[in-house]
């Protein structure tokens, strides 16, 4: 099956690998005043699409992060509705 795949690069310190092993755990974090759920959460969503999150590192430095999301087929998809144009007025 075709997937989405969604990178974000953050070219900041890095996960430090000691850490990577608990990513996805609650509640985990490594940032001052950081409550330790946001991974937990994503994690999760992303689970419950049917896809998967994963971290690595960055040739330069930093993380990335990546969402791979399973893409149906354009043909299983149902027919859209056709578009209405909110600046359309209709005839008074």
């Amino acid at each position: 099956m075709p997937t989405l795949t969604f990178r974000v690069t953050d070219r900041g310190l890095g996960i430090p690998k000691s850490q990577r092993a608990r990513l996805g755990e609650a509640p985990m974090t490594s940032m001052h005043g950081g409550q330790g759920i946001g991974v937990y959460l994503a994690q999760s969503a992303a689970q419950q699409m049917g896809g998967r999150l994963a971290w690595h590192d960055h040739h330069e430095g930093g993380t990335v992060a990546e969402l791979r999301l399973p893409a149906p087929s354009l043909a299983a998809l149902p027919a859209a509705p056709p578009f209405a144009s909110p600046l359309t007025t209709s005839p008074r």
